[in-house]
């Protein structure tokens, strides 16, 4: 059985975003829908994985912060379940947060999209290598107009200017 293998820098982008989701859903899981949204959203985005990574980023990091919320109303706060408007409150907490975890995950999905989106706009990257075929061939890309050139022109071809 071949497990992926996660290098330190992508495990580093989940961490984070892990703990930046669960910390603004802590924070706006009270705005209905928006907040668990945006944390999920941030939590896709700061990670960059495909939707279904994002989804599950989104969801625990949901997790993660109604067990933050659980622990401050339970533990800190000392909420006892000594009456029915103390048991109902349990029950609307529950039910909130199992929706709320729900918006989460979507807005990992969003979140992870829109990461992928923004590599697939922001044109050729300076020495990057692109493969065509068989060869290998390194394109340097204009300081003044951005346009991808052969590793041997000293000039741009499109506008003109020097190419460093």
């Amino acid at each position: 059985m071949n497990l992926p293998v996660m290098n330190l820098k992508s495990l580093g982008r989940n961490v984070l975003g892990f703990l930046a989701g669960s910390l603004i859903y802590f924070i706006l899981v009270l705005l209905p829908f928006a907040g668990p949204l945006l944390s999920g959203i941030a939590a896709g985005r700061i990670a960059k994985k495909g939707p279904g990574a994002g989804f599950f980023l989104g969801a625990f990091s949901g997790i993660a912060g109604a067990c933050l919320w659980a622990y401050l109303l339970f533990i800190v706060l000392d909420l006892r379940l000594d009456s029915f408007f103390s048991w109902l409150f349990l029950f609307i907490f529950v039910l909130w947060n199992a929706a709320s975890i729900i918006f989460a995950g979507i807005g990992g999905v969003l979140g992870s999209i829109a990461a992928g989106t923004e590599r697939l706009f922001s044109g050729p990257s300076p020495g990057a290598v692109y493969e065509s075929g068989e060869s290998v061939m390194t394109l340097v890309v204009c300081p003044d107009c951005g346009t991808a050139n052969p590793e041997e022109n000293i000039m741009c071809s499109s506008c003109g200017a020097k190419i460093d």
